[in-house]
């Protein structure tokens, strides 16, 4: 068995993270995400100048405002 996540939001969050894949949505494929929302993020590489990266799986969502690193929902 698996969890599933829906509806889960992350609004307003600025920061920096230790690892360039800054943002990490990982669901399995027989229990996907569903709902995520994602509004007014912003993450940095701590003491780096390339950017952030992201990296979405089995998760579908919807984002609003700016979102750095850039995150792409496919549909599942």
């Amino acid at each position: 068995g698996g969890v599933a996540i829906t509806d889960a939001r992350f609004i307003n969050i600025r920061g920096t993270s230790s690892e360039q894949e800054a943002i990490q949505i990982l669901c399995s494929k027989s229990v996907p995400c569903h709902g995520i929302f994602l509004h007014n993020v912003d993450l940095s590489w701590a003491n780096h100048t390339a950017p952030t990266k992201a990296k979405i799986l089995n998760a579908q969502g919807s984002i609003a405002g700016t979102v750095k690193p850039q995150v792409r929902f496919r549909g599942l």
